[in-house]
């Protein structure tokens, strides 16, 4: 480098002045060109530089599209899974059925052709085999974890027990002029009878009955008097027992209005379904519905009860087409046997109003076993002295679909009982085992083996959910959040370890609403805010009737009896003898039963035929 400068400056030294001029001119107009050069490359640089920027942002938010993608196409794909179980798979929750989930991992889609092709004749056998064995180590896991029920047994004597409560008309299959036809007379003898023992039915009989009121002329002056009316509606055609009739095949039964028309029609009765639906809705609204508050006054008296609420469609109520309705549904704990009631309510809406007005104004306190919603949560914190415990059914209900959805081909079951989502659900089985060994002991007993053994298997059980991962990736949707779930509400899913009379979960609840379900897909709606509150009050007689094991029909015919009697009445008293548990009304449903039973019931045995004689054909 040094060599060319001195060689530079020689050469420097030996130019004039107007050659030095020239190299220096062009030097810098060299510079000048290098310089707009650089300048275009940095700029290129730059934005090169910004081009790389967004590709790399692009990047980073197409794997994160990707990821999401991937998520969604999985949570997709598990509930499609879910689903065609749903559809085509057995419909129980008990763990046995996630067995037939491993061996019909992909249910048979009913428009398949293919599934109408023959099936290999040894692939059943082989099924069956494996999937007894896998039941059975599926058991065994159980059991090592404290679980599983003892196998129930036949009891001697059930039919004659059954038989004893019915009447009994005993009749002889006997003719001796055919017997003397076939087999010559004289020719044949009775050796023995055979007992046949069947149970026969009578359709319901209507009939038209005329009562006759006596008109009387009193003293000297001819007062006409008579007694008062007694029919239920003057001038109409309905009676106690008609209207019973109505409300029973409609609630208990499940029958729309038209049905019934049409069968009252093919019997000759003139009763259309809007003379139906006319005494359903007054007669539950403006009478029955006494009774129904009373039940519920009772129910918010007590410190435990259960709350469940399911949707439901009223045509005509003032809002626009498609909203939703709900019927509430309120019962006592189902530890407490001592008179269970069970309350329905109609709500245009979900909102809190509902509790608020039947618990909060009504001065309930004690505990209120419910699902997760939000406003059981909003009603304990405005009142200090009402609180919930959460449904742990609901919790194991997660778990069970996030075991249902685990792909297991080419796993053995004792691979499966390692995997989280079928040991968790392992593990909660053991605490809803446990605590239903305790269901029928007394308060005091429960309580000590709630304290003990429940409690050690759940505290196994949510130590265990410590420790996974809700964020890990390789868990499916499903887990995660039954994970979430069950630890988010962990404190309240505990509560009922510290009182006897709180149950483990709200399936009495959701037992209770069952029935009003069924008859929702038979109906589809009511037409008006009138028949939803009608049905209400029919649900909530019937149902506490049914738990408190009598019988509905005849329940609904003593109240249309006895209701209008104390029309006028301001004490409230009377209300007592018209509960379902009252020996008053214990002692009519028995006499009801013996008055329609007495013309199929044999006042007195027949004789027993015998062997003809001859001196019975002398005389």
């Amino acid at each position: 480098m040094r060599a060319e400068l001195e060689e530079l400056n020689s050469r420097l030294g030996s130019m004039s002045g107007e050659e030095k001029d020239l190299l220096i001119r062009r030097l810098l107009e060299e510079n000048s060109e290098m310089k707009a050069r650089l300048e275009i490359a940095n700029s290129a640089a730059a934005e090169l530089a910004v081009q790389f920027r967004q590709i790399k942002d692009e990047k980073s938010a197409l794997e994160k599209d990707k990821k999401e993608l991937i998520r969604q196409n999985r949570n997709l794909t598990d509930q499609l899974q879910k689903r065609k179980k749903d559809l085509f798979g057995r419909k129980s929750e008990q763990s046995s059925g996630i067995i037939d989930s491993i061996f019909d991992e992909d249910p048979e889609d009913p428009i398949d052709e293919s599934s109408l092709e023959p099936a290999d004749p040894g692939t059943d056998e082989t099924t069956q085999s494996q999937r007894a064995a896998a039941a059975a180590a599926f058991e065994a896991a159980k059991h090592a974890n404290g679980t599983g029920k003892p196998r129930g047994h036949k009891t001697r004597g059930k039919r004659k027990k059954d038989l004893d409560s019915l009447p009994t008309r005993t009749v002889y299959d006997f003719d001796a002029d055919a017997l003397n036809h076939e087999h010559g007379e004289g020719n044949w003898r009775i050796a023995f009878w055979r007992r046949e023992d069947t149970i026969e039915s009578v359709h319901t009989v209507q009939y038209h009955q005329v009562r006759y009121r006596a008109v009387v002329s009193v003293g000297l002056e001819h007062d006409l008097v008579s007694r008062p009316c007694t029919k239920l509606m003057p001038g109409s055609l309905a009676s106690e027992s008609l209207v019973a009739e109505v409300m029973y095949q409609k609630v208990v039964q499940c029958i729309p209005s038209y049905r019934m028309e049409q069968d009252f029609t093919r019997s000759g009765i003139p009763v259309t379904r809007q003379t139906i639906t006319n005494w359903i809705n007054r007669f539950s609204n403006e009478l029955l519905v006494t009774a129904a508050d009373y039940m519920a006054d009772l129910l918010v008296r007590r410190s435990y009860s259960q709350c469940d609420e399911t949707p439901y469609q009223v045509i005509m109520d003032n809002r626009r087409a498609g909203s939703k309705s709900y019927m509430w549904v309120h019962t006592t704990s189902e530890l407490d046997q001592n008179c269970p009631i069970i309350v329905f309510r109609f709500e245009l809406t979900r909102k809190t109003d509902h509790l608020r007005s039947f618990y909060g104004d009504a001065g309930f306190t004690g505990n209120i076993t419910s699902d997760c919603y939000c406003s059981y949560d909003i009603l304990e914190e405005e009142y200090a002295l009402i609180h919930g415990s959460r449904c742990l059914m609901h919790a194991r209900r997660n778990f069970y679909y996030a075991a249902m959805l685990v792909k297991v081909k080419g796993k053995s079951m004792e691979e499966l009982g390692e995997l989280p989502e079928f040991k968790a659900l392992i593990l909660i089985d053991a605490v809803n085992e446990a605590d239903q060994l305790l269901k029928y002991v007394s308060p005091e007993e429960r309580l000590r083996g709630r304290q003990t053994v429940v409690r050690e298997k759940a505290d196994a059980f949510f130590d265990y959910l410590r420790t996974l991962d809700p964020n890990d990736p390789a868990y499916t949707d499903t887990f995660r959040d039954a994970i979430r779930y069950a630890l988010k509400y962990e404190k309240k899913l505990r509560r009922f370890l510290d009182d006897p009379m709180i149950p483990i979960d709200n399936g009495f609840c959701e037992r209770s609403i069952k029935p009003f379900a069924t008859a929702r897909r038979n109906w589809l709606f009511s037409y008006s805010v009138t028949g939803a509150e009608a049905a209400a009050t029919l649900f909530t007689l019937i149902e506490t009737a049914k738990a408190n094991d009598a019988h509905p029909y005849y329940y609904l015919k003593y109240l249309l009896e006895t209701l209008p009697k104390h029309k006028v009445t301001k004490n409230k008293a009377f209300l007592d003898d018209c509960m379902p548990w009252s020996e008053t009304y214990r002692a009519y449903e028995k006499q009801e039963k013996e008055e329609a039973m007495r013309f199929f019931a044999d006042q007195v045995p027949p004789k027993r035929p015998r062997t003809p004689r001859k001196k019975d054909k002398c005389a």
